[in-house]
């Protein structure tokens, strides 16, 4: 979003403008510096060397008329910004608070205060700062516009679609507004909404790649694939962008070619590594292709470089993946960050549940059915719910009357050499399921299977009685020679 052509001043909004997030969220609001002041001489000489690009200069200038005009808020801003864009925060953030300190009501000085908080990290305390700047000022469009961005970082959609429509009605002519607030409604999936936004921002206009690459978006969102191929192909014969490109994949990839939205989210991934989304709908468009091992570093390409609540869908495909591999430990751990992350996304509950289940954590399944069935949608799911519970219900039953009697459950892989029985034991050992170890290895797992059930250690084999009796839940029992082979066993309880 630009910042209206003023006399406000410059420095809060010039080049290097903390708080803007061009490419994403709008343009950048640098604007041509206004001429001198005449009633604050001592400002042109830092000011020249700011429209230079002189940024080290222009503070050393700034700085060496401190003494004589230290009472200066114009000053104090100025070295705020500059010591800010310089990427010297805890500078930048001192002056601004000297700035406001000579100017507790200004708007300005809650404008620069706050993108020095917000470049220093805190994102709270810079909301705080603007939301009490646009209280005393609430139809500053600066502040406002400041305000929109960090309520965007913050991912806070409905409040920052709120901003953008009093913007609107302070200033409709400006088509970053409809930009913005078209981009927030595509995210949120009000899609119509979105498509109308966007429109008037091109009527207004604004980039017309820009608007069509993300009006391409959201007419796949309408399921208008002819219009979004017309708008999106457009949008790149003007100037390739990363949501061109990754708007063509979507299209390739709804249209049954994931070959093709491989190939285009490369593109998009090419302009823009930093997109999660892309990172994750390649690692989609992958698994269609069976290339798991590519999907697996796309999807943590994706929790990389957006570790927070946005990457819940990443770490749910990634957990599954690993799952159809082996490789439970790790995918219970990114469920598990999944479910925390985002508890309304039901695969996460599921697929918890039926690792509980398979490892025989009766209770603990039982409650992740139930996180499952309070978020899953659909009705006949949820019933179907309700017979899994009854049966876990039994199963809890029949392990506490087992317990009671002294039994002992007992997962068991045997073969023939004893080379591969350590094999199996050192799989087990890096973290493999023991289940899905024993399906591969043992001679047995095809006729009594890996699980043998509850059993009473005095019944066994006398060579293992002694070893079972003093395994504890969880451990591995060493490789036992038995008489038809070497045996490993697992106390799972």
């Amino acid at each position: 979003m630009k910042h209206p052509n003023s006399p406000r001043l410059w420095a809060l909004v010039a080049a290097c403008l903390v708080l803007s997030i061009a490419g994403t969220w709008g343009s950048s609001r640098a604007q041509d510096i206004p001429p001198a002041d005449p009633s604050h001489p001592w400002l042109a000489k830092g000011d020249s060397l700011v429209a230079a690009g002189k940024g080290e200069l222009a503070r050393d200038s700034y700085r060496e008329v401190l003494k004589a005009h230290g009472d200066d808020v114009e000053l104090w801003l100025r070295l705020a910004a500059v010591e800010t864009a310089l990427g010297n925060v805890t500078q930048g953030l001192e002056a601004a608070k000297k700035a406001r300190k000579l100017d507790p009501k200004g708007a300005d000085p809650y404008l620069m205060l706050a993108q020095a908080q917000f470049a220093n990290g805190d994102a709270t305390t810079a909301l705080k700062t603007l939301e009490s700047g646009v209280s005393e000022h609430q139809d500053d469009i600066p502040l406002l516009e400041a305000l929109v961005t960090v309520k965007i970082a913050m991912q806070k959609w409905a409040d920052a679609g709120g901003l953008l429509r009093q913007l609107i009605l302070l200033d409709g002519s400006n088509p970053m507004y409809f930009m913005d607030l078209g981009r927030i409604q595509h995210r949120v999936g009000e899609m119509d909404e979105a498509y109308s936004n966007l429109k008037k921002a091109l009527s207004l206009g604004a980039s017309r790649s820009e608007a069509l690459a993300l009006l391409g978006h959201v007419c796949l969102g309408l399921g208008r694939l002819d219009e979004a191929k017309s708008d999106l192909e457009e949008s790149l014969s003007i100037e390739p962008s990363a949501e061109a490109w990754s708007g063509l994949a979507g299209l390739h990839f709804l249209q049954g070619d994931p070959a093709a939205a491989e190939k285009a989210f490369h593109e998009a991934l090419r302009l823009d590594p930093k997109d999660p989304d892309s990172w994750f709908n390649l690692g989609n468009s992958l698994v269609v292709q069976e290339k798991m091992p590519e999907a697996e570093e796309a999807y943590r390409q994706a929790i990389k470089v957006d570790p927070g609540p946005s990457s819940a869908s990443a770490r749910l495909n990634l957990g599954v993946l690993l799952l159809t591999r082996g490789k439970v430990d790790e995918a219970k751990k990114l469920l598990t960050e999944a479910a925390r992350l985002n508890p309304k996304l039901p695969g996460p509950h599921l697929h918890l549940a039926r690792i509980a289940g398979a490892r025989f954590n009766y209770e603990q399944a039982r409650q992740h059915y139930l996180d499952y069935q309070k978020v899953v949608p659909d009705d006949k799911e949820k019933k179907r719910i309700d017979g899994v519970l009854a049966e876990l219900d039994t199963q809890i039953k029949e392990r506490k009357a087992s317990l009671a009697k002294g039994e002992v459950h007992l997962l068991q892989i045997m073969t023939k050499e004893k080379s591969e029985a350590d094999e199996a034991r050192s799989r087990v050992e890096a973290g493999e399921d023991f289940y899905a170890v024993g399906q591969a290895l043992s001679k047995l797992a095809k006729i009594t299977g890996v699980d043998i059930g509850y059993v009473d250690p005095k019944a066994l084999n006398p060579s293992f009685q002694r070893a079972i009796e003093a395994l504890k839940v969880g451990e591995l029992s060493a490789v036992l020679q038995g008489p038809n082979g070497y045996y490993l066993f697992q106390r799972v309880e």
